[in-house]
């Protein structure tokens, strides 16, 4: 049986977040700006929508002040998102799919604080390209087949009940 083709389309990308503070800025090439990226994922399974939430934010590695934070919101729409929905009420996204995401939402956030950055004192600080895969599997690994304690919540965000461990058993009966 042939699988069929994933639909997916980006409904809205929006700068929810941006702050920058160049006063902490330190005129040393040898002091070294980390970059971090922080996520939040979420589903509306009826209005076939995925979330995901980046926040991309700045710091020196010896002091934890955040020197620029952002957040952008991408919405997504994927067909038929309920055939991704378990027993245990977690969605598990084929891996292409949520490497599409976090691909397409890295490049997002990357455009985004260039352009925030611009005539700053950051502006030559750049979101690296990355393999999209490589962070979807760092973000997800459940949805890659590996062993993952996941959180399922609410709208709100808010946590509903324990964590539930997701293994490769139950990563099989997921449609790919």
């Amino acid at each position: 049986m042939a699988s069929q083709p994933i639909s997916i389309s980006v409904k809205r990308v929006k700068e929810i977040f941006f702050s920058i503070n160049e006063q902490l800025f330190i005129p040393d090439p040898d002091k070294i700006v980390r970059i971090e990226l922080g996520e939040r994922l979420g589903f509306n399974i009826e209005g076939n929508l995925v979330n995901f939430i980046l926040r991309i934010y700045y710091h020196y590695l010896d002091a934890p002040e955040v020197l620029v934070d952002m957040q952008v919101e991408n919405l997504f729409q994927v067909g038929n998102l309920k055939d991704y929905l378990t027993k245990e009420g977690i969605i598990l996204l084929p891996p292409g799919l949520i490497t599409s995401i976090v691909g397409i939402s890295l490049s997002h956030g990357r455009a985004l604080m260039f352009k925030n950055t611009i005539g700053t004192r950051w502006e030559e600080i750049v979101l690296p390209v990355t393999n999209p895969e490589d962070v979807a599997r760092y973000l997800y690994p459940y949805m890659f087949g590996q062993e993952a304690r996941v959180h399922v919540g609410d709208l709100q965000g808010n946590k509903k009940g324990e964590s539930i461990s997701v293994s490769k058993k139950k990563r099989k009966a997921v449609k790919n």
